[in-house]
């Protein structure tokens, strides 16, 4: 019944987002005062903008060694608030409302302040942001629940990338996929170069994942991307190339990649490098992703690599994609354990997008085939349907 009310209270709400930027307040307020002459002046006080909308995710089925059946996967509940004062200040509240949430625990999936490095006015010299959001760390990770091409992040940046949500502690402690979040201090830099834009980012975290405080060290990532266009403009050709990097001190690490909540049972000192590329032309899309991590012991522990092209059948309504990814972790054979885990995942998914991306109905079949001798293969297929409202 939760369920139902709150999808029937976010198609109430659709018409009212669908048309855009819901302002909440005066946006063009306006004080006069008199002159000792007796002219009136009026001048103009800045603006608050405030953004409401909501974003519902609904699966059936299940991933290969996962759990199948109807969840709810994303149920929140999005607000952004801007105010153009002299250093132009933003606030991004986003709300998890499914306590049983796979991704992060409710009730926060992000809540941070932004403001301007320095007043537009002298010099455009970066964002600055405080609170729980996204880690400067790979191109999947970067992309909201709307802008991705499956149903599902790939295993690399699920498994090896920062900001997973973290249970329990010490012998009891496990791990969910990585949702690339981490309480901290960001700082972000656009800048245009000609046809060309240089986006960078960097941060210090707390390590923990969202919505915890220890016991981990802090995190520390960064990424640098030159682009040309806009993913979203599909009219106009967007080219991306970007690497990421990130270490953190006494870090947990999965034990496997092919349970949706893994043991954790091994602290380390992580570092993380990572490298993407991105093409979108009108009906074509070809993108490729690694992500690598190695342990304080030395040497590459853990390595993914993937590759996606995706097809616009029918413009801005249906589209074919095919992925397929090598990904192996060998850190506890290295250190004497028993497992190594080495598969390739292969995933063909199709997707009917309507009014934009604001809903969207997804297929994903995917097919893991096992490199390691005594781990059998495993498959699985799931639907989902998205409304971003």
């Amino acid at each position: 019944m939760r369920a139902l009310a709150v999808a029937a209270f976010l198609l109430v709400a659709a018409p009212a987002r669908a048309e855009g930027i819901v302002v909440i307040g005066d946006t063009t307020s306006t004080s006069a005062t008199s002159t000792p002459e007796g002219a009136i002046v009026r001048t103009r006080r800045p603006a608050l903008h405030v953004e409401v909308g909501a974003l519902l995710q609904v699966l059936v089925g299940g991933e290969p060694d996962g759990e199948t059946g109807f969840r709810l996967a994303r149920t929140r509940v999005i607000a952004d608030a801007e105010l153009e004062r002299v250093l132009h200040l933003a606030l991004h509240l986003e709300l998890e409302l499914n306590p049983r949430s796979e991704l992060v625990d409710a009730p926060l999936a992000d809540a941070w302040l932004g403001f301007d490095a320095a007043s537009r006015a002298l010099a455009d010299v970066g964002r600055l942001r405080v609170g729980q959001m996204k880690v400067p760390f790979g191109g999947e990770l970067a992309q909201s629940a709307e802008e991705l091409l499956f149903v599902t992040r790939a295993d690399g940046s699920r498994c090896l990338g920062p900001g997973a949500q973290l249970h329990g502690d010490g012998a009891t402690l496990t791990m969910r996929e990585s949702t690339g979040r981490d309480l901290g201090l960001r700082y972000d830099l656009d800048l245009g170069l000609g046809p060309l834009r240089l986006e960078a980012g960097a941060g210090l975290f707390g390590g923990a994942g969202p919505n915890r405080v220890g016991p981990t060290s802090p995190l520390y990532a960064a990424r640098i991307a030159l682009a040309r266009g806009r993913f979203g403009d599909r009219g106009h050709l967007h080219i991306l190339v970007a690497v990421s990097w990130s270490y953190a001190a006494n870090s947990p690490v999965r034990d496997s990649c092919r349970f949706p909540d893994s043991p954790a049972s091994t602290m380390a000192d992580v570092h993380r490098v990572g490298a993407d590329v991105r093409l979108r032309w009108r009906w074509l899309t070809l993108a490729a992703e690694g992500v690598a991590a190695t342990l304080a012991s030395g040497g590459i522990d853990a390595h993914a690599l993937s590759g996606v092209v995706a097809i616009d059948v029918l413009p801005e309504f249906f589209e074919l994609a095919a992925r397929l990814e090598d990904y192996e972790d060998d850190h506890l054979a290295l250190a004497g354990g028993p497992l190594a885990e080495h598969f390739l995942a292969l995933t063909a998914g199709a997707s009917l997008r309507y009014y934009g991306d604001r809903f969207r109905l997804q297929f994903n079949y995917t097919r893991r085939i096992s490199r390691v001798a005594g781990i059998p293969d495993s498959d699985g297929s799931l639907v989902s349907f998205l409304m971003a409202l």
